[in-house]
């Protein structure tokens, strides 16, 4: 145990050499993949790992931690050498980011208006629901929405916009 894994999970090296198992160091969900993946290296049955699974600090908070593992041989017998990064702050972001994108997706569903993205090539990427109730989708119109010929849509008026939207996304 090196000085930073300790202080990854607030502990001093000497708390954790030859005193704590590391099933002790790992949420109680994530132990028994901790300790698949242990018996898999020392059994030789795999020779490296990349993981995640969530720790616990000494005081009892929740961090994030990826693993990287290998197998070797110390002193004759089969050992684990491996890195932990603590990536806390990335899943923080990650799930920052995922909510933000439900709520905005909540809210573009939702308003009393169209709203529209439409991708480079002129192609309509995402519609919402106030969109296609007044404009119309491509696939209700007789044209799918890779197709460039436009000649072929159906003459209602909301078939008949789509047009000019693409064009002057373009």
């Amino acid at each position: 145990v090196n000085p930073r894994l300790a202080e990854i999970f607030g502990y001093k090296p000497e708390e954790i050499i030859d005193k704590l198992p590391p099933r002790t160091l790992v949420y109680k969900e994530d132990r028994r993949r901790l300790e698949e993946n242990l018996r898999k290296r020392i059994s030789g049955e795999v020779e490296a790992v990349n993981y995640q699974f969530r720790g616990l600090k000494k005081d009892g908070s929740v961090i994030y931690v990826q693993a990287y593992g290998s197998r070797m041989e110390y002193e004759g017998a089969p050992s684990i050498i491996g890195s932990l990064v603590d990536i806390t702050q990335r899943k923080i972001a990650e799930k920052s980011i995922k909510d933000e994108k439900k709520r905005f997706q909540s809210l573009c569903e939702n308003v009393p208006f169209g709203v529209v993205m439409v991708g480079k090539n002129g192609d309509f990427e995402y519609k919402n629901p106030m969109f296609i109730e007044l404009f119309g989708d491509e696939s209700d119109c007789g044209v799918d929405s890779q197709s460039q010929n436009l000649d072929k849509i159906d003459n209602t008026p909301a078939c008949k916009s789509l047009p000019q939207w693409k064009n002057y996304m373009k």
